[in-house]
């Protein structure tokens, strides 16, 4: 028999009881996860599963009643969120932003509404539930905030990005205190960058109605998301009944709608361009002139008959409508050297 046989047999039987031992020691250590704390945490917090496991395991003490678990697991996970969202956001900040949503709200009681538009660099970001939850939740927080008294009244008001993502927000996902801290958290959680790009907030008087729209272009998405949107102010020349309210509300989104399909470039024509508005508008661009979708002739003759049935005068003020991506220059990719990239070539 060779030498080296006994040595070698010795060293694997050593190496045997060593991994038993291990084994035996790491199994003593490490806690069992109970799978409903998994998915708890998974719901409340919208993590992975391997980020749950890792919450869990950080935290699990032996004799730890669920709920201490989970409320130190959910705390172990937005300090973690926090941090790692950070660090994605710094390192992803350079990139691309051309995918993305328009989110529309319109409050009709507080006579308010808003559209954004958020950016992710790809459509299938663009399409998670957290990204659409996020824009609408902006949206929504930017038509409901305060009226900035020192910003000259007008019915449609831009707002710019830095405003708003300072702006107190209540982020289910880890109660982040600004709308900023919640584009980290999503940023981190989807591995994109992730950006606001525009936003406007539409007040409007008594006499006028706001109307909102958003296309999702055939995609399943929430109510007021999409590729496109548009805000209208339809403004009447006396007050408005509270029969007549809803209708005229009604008649805004169809306006608004025609609007986001038909991409008018003014209210009115332009036929020739001036130093004060630089920028011709054909009869065809224009949204009195353009077909009505809805039918009825054109818009101001749908507008027109519809004055005549309640009673009231009621005419197109202002309107912003707002297509994703637009002006945009994407990054043109070669599909054929990215894949020779890959394989080293």
């Amino acid at each position: 028999m060779p030498r080296t046989a006994v040595p070698a047999a010795a060293a694997a039987a050593a190496t045997a009881v060593a991994v038993r031992a291990f084994s035996a020691s790491h199994s003593a250590r490490a806690p069992k996860i109970d799978v409903a704390l998994i998915a708890k945490l998974r719901k409340d917090t919208q993590c992975t599963i391997s980020k749950a496991k890792e919450a869990l395991l950080a935290v699990t003490q032996p004799g730890m009643a669920a709920a201490d678990v989970h409320a130190a697991a959910v705390e172990w996970l937005l300090k973690d969120i926090a941090e790692s969202g950070a660090k994605k956001a710094a390192k992803v900040s350079d990139r691309v932003t051309a995918e993305g949503l328009v989110a529309v709200f319109a409050d009709p009681a507080a006579a308010a509404a808003a559209m954004v538009e958020i950016n992710s660099e790809t459509d299938f970001v663009a399409k998670s539930d957290l990204f659409s939850d996020l824009a609408a939740r902006v949206c929504r927080a930017v038509a409901e905030a305060p009226a900035d008294r020192a910003r000259p009244p007008a019915p449609l008001a831009v707002v710019e990005p830095e405003e708003i993502l300072e702006s107190p927000f209540a982020w289910p996902a880890g109660d982040a205190a600004t709308v900023r801290a919640a584009f980290t958290e999503t940023i981190g959680k989807l591995g994109e960058n992730i950006r606001l790009r525009r936003a406007i907030v539409a007040r409007a008087d008594a006499p006028a109605v706001l109307g909102v729209y958003a296309h999702a272009g055939g995609e399943s998405r929430p109510a007021g998301l999409g590729r496109f949107g548009c805000v209208v102010v339809l403004a009447a020349d006396a007050p408005l009944s509270p029969d007549h309210r809803p209708a005229v509300a009604a008649m805004a989104r169809k306006v608004a709608q025609h609007a986001t399909g038909f991409a008018p470039k003014a209210i009115h024509p332009r036929l020739a361009a001036s130093a004060e508005d630089p920028l011709a508008v054909a009869p065809e661009e224009a949204l009195l002139h353009q077909d009505f979708l809805f039918g009825g002739g054109s818009v101001a003759d749908a507008l027109a008959a519809f004055s005549a049935q309640i009673g009231v005068n009621v005419a197109v003020t202002d309107f912003v409508r707002f297509a994703c991506g637009e002006g945009i220059e994407k990054k043109k990719e070669n599909f054929a050297e990215e894949v020779m990239k890959q394989a080293g070539m």
